[in-house]
């Protein structure tokens, strides 16, 4: 072997080794990513389970909070506004889990959202207006 020859042999295998390195960071990186928005998906449902499983009004919207069992992760929820859903008697929340450790996650964009979860919930109609008389009103 010519020493030209050994000199691109080391060239070829540092540019692969490069490759190997980065490919294995980008992969790391997917890997946590994924398994953070796996986490934050099983906390979206434990949410949504307990919430629905209580009164409609036991729902805490507009809200957000922290999880007791995954500190890094918060959650929001906020109304949406839809007509047709408002004409069957239902609203629509949106439950957004976040990482409290994303730059964005105080400003609430939907770009560092883990996990999005939209649900109807019952809103029951306000009682009619009483039809009973005041005290002494008189009705004719």
């Amino acid at each position: 072997m010519t020493l030209i020859e050994v000199l691109a042999g080391l060239a070829l295998l540092g540019t692969l080794l490069a490759s190997m390195s980065v490919a294995r960071g980008r992969f790391l990186r997917q890997l946590a990513r994924a398994e953070q928005q796996q986490r934050a998906t099983r906390l979206a449902d434990r949410l949504v389970g307990d919430w629905l499983a209580g009164a409609p009004e036991s729902v805490p919207v507009p809200r957000s909070g922290r999880a007791s069992d995954a500190p890094d992760l918060m959650w929001k929820t906020q109304w949406l506004s839809d007509p047709a859903a408002k004409s069957m008697g239902v609203r629509v929340v949106r439950l957004e889990v976040v990482s409290s450790s994303a730059p964005n996650a105080r400003s609430g964009d939907e770009i560092g959202a883990l996990a999005t979860v939209d649900f109807l919930l019952y809103v029951p109609p306000p009682p009619p207006p009483s039809t009973v008389p005041a005290r002494g009103e008189v009705r004719r």
